[in-house]
């Protein structure tokens, strides 16, 4: 085969894989796009509460878009990968308790309840930013040419962990920026992308964090570790030994877990 075929061949293979890969042109439905709107200015609220002025939330709506909609779409090209569809949902709790008449009049809207009284009660220092989650469905019809045509856990985890992973990378990028420009704003756009992504991975209702948490204990503890010591730490050392520095810890965690964990039944964990 020459050149020219193979060229020809690696351009097909890459035009299927964007196909396959790319949601479609519709990207948010009409439900979604509302809700976005809602949670970009929650979102901005929180981040402009502290020094609350109309020129400081303008700013803030900017960087909450920033957050949420690369998040946002990340989840939607990996649902796509598996052959799976993910739509963008505001929190809500529909039960109070476990039993299964347990349950609201009307969904209780937690996306908007706890990350306000945590604001007030915290003074703003605490962006409490588990507002959101990924309603993740699939047809079985679809998935026949694959090995299952259910969507298995596993799948489900890898769509729900790329949200808080493209934050993470937003994290790496804005605190690159601020390393070589030295420009606040870079800084504070990091420690939020990395708040957020600590938020989704609680593994708490419909958060992210239970999707990954089932899909996978011991992944979801390395990534929930190396988030939380990424978000201690960059407040005080550079973004590369912060990342070193979480990337280790987290990896000792997680061989600790994954060691003792046949051991915890029999003693009583």
């Amino acid at each position: 085969m020459g050149l020219d075929g193979c060229r020809s061949r690696l351009l097909a293979s890459l035009a299927k894989f964007y196909k396959s890969v790319l949601p479609g042109k519709n990207m948010f439905d009409k439900k979604e796009a509302a809700q976005l709107i809602f949670a970009v200015l929650l979102i901005a609220y929180l981040i402009a509460f502290i020094n609350f002025t109309l020129t400081g939330y303008l700013i803030a709506i900017g960087m909450a878009l920033i957050i949420l909609l690369p998040h946002v779409i990340a989840h939607k090209i990996a649902a796509s990968y598996y052959i799976a569809e993910s739509r963008f949902r505001l929190l809500e709790w529909r039960r109070y308790w476990f039993y299964e008449d347990s349950e609201f009049k009307f969904p209780f809207p937690a996306w908007l309840v706890f990350p306000i009284v945590f604001a007030f009660l915290t003074k703003g220092l605490l962006k409490f930013f588990a507002i959101e989650t990924c309603e993740i469905t699939w047809k079985h019809e679809r998935r026949l040419g694959r090995w299952f045509s259910e969507l298995q856990e596993d799948e489900i985890a890898m769509i729900a962990l790329v949200g808080p992973l493209t934050n993470l990378l937003l994290t790496t990028i804005s605190a690159i920026l601020f390393s070589v420009t030295e420009i606040p704003l870079f800084k504070e756009f990091a420690i939020l992308n990395t708040w957020f992504a600590l938020f989704t991975l609680l593994p708490i209702g419909n958060l992210d964090g239970t999707k990954i948490l089932f899909g996978g204990k011991i992944r979801w503890t390395l990534f929930f570790i190396f988030t939380l010591v990424t978000l201690v730490l960059i407040h005080f050392i550079n973004i590369y030994l912060t990342l070193l520095i979480a990337f280790i810890f987290a990896v000792l965690i997680a061989i600790y877990f994954l060691m003792y964990e046949k051991h915890w039944p029999a003693k009583g964990l």
